[in-house]
């Protein structure tokens, strides 16, 4: 946890300066209070988030509130409220958002408060919502599976349609041949 009593001006900039790279590179920021939680809890869910190429990082509360100032997570700074912690999700959002509600489930000391995904501020019931989506690569095969469907039936009806013409063509062949 990052003490803001006691540090000197320039460690407190460059604290604000890191947790704003972080607030920047995320594509995935939840807010979540930790309080009663003990040190293997914690270790357990930095873990969690570090598989999911996330980061899970204890803040004070006013350094957060400064450092979210001009980063598309502006809108999580009336969150920053007693004992604060963010979960940062810098690769697949959807991927973090299940750690964390697989997180949350299990660590039930771990309050989840709000987010922000890709610059728009989500709630818990979203936040859920977005848990439960397949992972990018699966959306993407059901996307042209779906966008393959018509193309394959508009294909299938003119290929119905030229067999049809072929085998009628072939039938007056075959009668004009029988009468000559």
């Amino acid at each position: 946890m990052v003490k803001a009593e006691g540090m000197k001006r320039a460690e407190k900039q460059s604290a604000i300066d890191r947790l704003q790279g972080k607030f920047v590179r995320s594509r995935l920021a939840v807010v979540a209070g930790f309080s009663g939680m003990n040190v293997a809890e914690m270790q357990e869910v930095k873990s969690r988030l570090r598989a999911a190429s996330g980061e899970f990082k204890v803040v004070k509360n006013t350094l957060a509130a400064r450092a979210v100032v001009g980063t598309p997570v502006a809108g999580l700074r009336p969150q920053f409220k007693g004992q604060t912690a963010i979960a940062f999700g810098y690769g697949d959002p959807v991927v973090a958002a299940q750690a964390i509600q697989q997180i949350s489930e299990k660590q039930k000391r771990l309050k989840i408060t709000a987010g922000v995904m890709e610059g728009q501020v989500i709630d818990l019931q979203a936040l859920s919502r977005i848990a439960d989506l397949p992972p990018r690569t699966v959306l993407y095969a059901q996307l042209v599976s779906r966008m393959q469907s018509p193309l394959f039936n508009l294909a299938g009806g003119l290929q119905a349609i030229v067999g049809k013409w072929v085998r009628t063509l072939a039938a007056v062949y075959e009668k004009r041949s029988a009468t000559s």
